[in-house]
């Protein structure tokens, strides 16, 4: 094929959209498939990006040498927006800030990206599954120090957190609270999905927690807390990338957010029962705030 590219077409798919498969022979091709996008989203899982996958009216997959990146068409509230999807496929922080870099060197035209999907709170006592997270400052709580001491005949190992962190833009921030405050549009987000839900969705802005490893036990959600503020609202795997990168990119045109929703409380009864619950929201709420106010 040289160094051209080709469109296989796909037929309608279950959700009532079309799918059609570019492959492309070289990043430069890859690249000229996106260059009218202003937005960009990575979510963690697959499912996370299926949800957005069925809420599109067309759908095309630009194959690379090394990656693949959707480019998802909405019709949205009277208006057409599209937008870059990426999934990692994976959980972690090291993923995410590869994925990160490469979405920022290939596509330095885009406005937003995003980080959606699931998470975990902080509090069953003050939160509900299918609950909003929207992060103002994410902090890792894995990094710290770790000493020892001799305690009678036995070694007692214990850990000092640093509290490394790093903040999200506060003007997109303030873009997207005008979208979750209005009630309006969170209860017809909520009454939209068809299965088991919450009476009500609430919003938790404020500190998030992120670290590499998967969490059920509700004495380390308390080490978390302790380590970082009481008033965290939850915590994943992959914010902080997002939110380092924010930090140290070169293009301070392109502003980076998260939106999360609620799965479990990373403790004894964590299970993947809420996962499309959950995901189906982180959704719904970022596509309301692109048509709303990002475009």
């Amino acid at each position: 094929m040289g160094n051209s590219s080709y469109t296989k077409k796909m037929p309608v798919n279950a959700s009532g959209n079309t799918h059609n498969i570019i492959r492309a022979t070289s990043n430069e091709q890859l690249i000229l498939h996106f260059t009218d996008i202003e937005i960009g989203v990575v979510t963690a899982l697959q499912s996370e990006l299926d949800v957005l996958k069925k809420a599109a009216v067309r759908h095309e997959s630009i194959v690379g040498k090394k990656r693949t990146y959707d480019k998802l068409y909405f019709e949205i509230n009277g208006r057409e927006f599209a937008i870059i999807a990426h999934t990692l496929n994976r959980m972690g922080i090291s993923s995410m800030s590869i994925t990160l870099m490469e979405i920022l060197h290939f596509f330095p035209q885009l406005k937003y990206i995003g980080l959606i999907g699931i998470a975990a709170g902080s509090s069953s006592k003050n939160q509900n599954k299918g609950d909003i997270l929207i992060p103002t400052t994410v902090y890792n709580y894995e990094m710290g120090k770790y000493t020892e001491s001799l305690k009678g005949e036995s070694i007692e190992v214990s850990f000092e957190s640093d509290y490394k962190s790093f903040p999200i833009d506060e003007d997109v921030l303030q873009k997207i609270t005008t979208v979750t405050n209005n009630e309006n549009i969170l209860n017809a987000i909520l009454q939209s999905w068809d299965g088991p839900k919450s009476n009500q969705l609430k919003v938790h802005v404020g500190d998030f927690a992120c670290g590499s490893s998967v969490i059920a036990s509700k004495t380390k959600v308390k080490q978390i807390e302790d380590a970082i503020s009481r008033k965290y609202i939850g915590l994943d795997m992959e914010s902080y990338a997002l939110a380092a990168v924010n930090q140290l990119k070169h293009n301070e045109n392109i502003k980076m957010f998260i939106i999360k929703s609620i799965t479990d409380f990373a403790d004894s009864t964590k299970d993947d029962s809420d996962h499309d619950f959950a995901s189906y929201i982180a959704a719904k709420v970022f596509l309301e705030v692109c048509s709303l106010v990002l475009i």
